[in-house]
């Protein structure tokens, strides 16, 4: 009878190859970078371009990270939290243009304001006796829509295509260190 013999079979070096590729090795830091980076120049010029009446919606607007698949990260959100938000940005979702539109483009639904809020805002508190022509006109026409986030989006294209190159280049760079690095061993 033939008795069962163990046959192994070991191959070399495929440990040194998969830490060489794992993708989250070579791209990992530099995605985070370029993430944070794209948020903050993003963000920074919304907050540049977001009309100001009291700050909030300024304030309201930050950039989340999305969450990471594994080590690899997976986005950031840009969100204004204001509840003012949707009155002045507008909904893309109602609006397919307004990805490309410019600042006053769309207005919002003609609506009645409340007018304790309105009250409220820089112009008619330094003049009362306007609350009611304003109202009225927000009635009629609605508000101008300005898309601040999409705008600063646009703005920012140069710069965000910068810290693409960036990223891409650190890249390459690791990988080209890991093979000369697997080489090496």
């Amino acid at each position: 009878m033939a008795k069962n013999k163990a046959f192994a079979v070991e191959l070399e070096g495929l440990d040194k190859l998969k830490d060489r590729v794992k993708l989250e090795n070579l791209s990992s830091a530099p995605l985070r970078t370029f993430y944070r980076n794209y948020g903050q120049i993003v963000s920074k010029e919304a907050k540049d371009i977001v009309p100001e009446d009291t700050g909030a919606l300024k304030r309201s607007i930050r950039v989340k990270q999305i969450q990471s698949l594994g080590r690899l990260p997976n986005g950031i959100t840009i969100r204004a939290f204001s509840p003012k938000a949707p009155y002045v940005h507008g909904d893309p979702k109602k609006l397919p243009g307004l990805k490309t539109a410019e600042a006053g483009q769309y207005r919002t639904k003609p609506h009645f304001p409340p007018l304790k809020a309105l009250s409220k805002w820089g112009p008619i508190k330094a003049k009362p006796e306007i609350l009611w022509p304003v109202a009225l006109s927000i009635a009629k026409k609605g508000t101008p829509l300005v898309p601040f986030l999409f705008i600063a989006e646009r703005n920012t294209k140069i710069e965000r295509k910068a810290l693409l190159s960036i990223a891409s280049k650190s890249i390459e760079k690791e990988y080209a260190k890991s093979k000369r690095l697997g080489k090496g061993k």
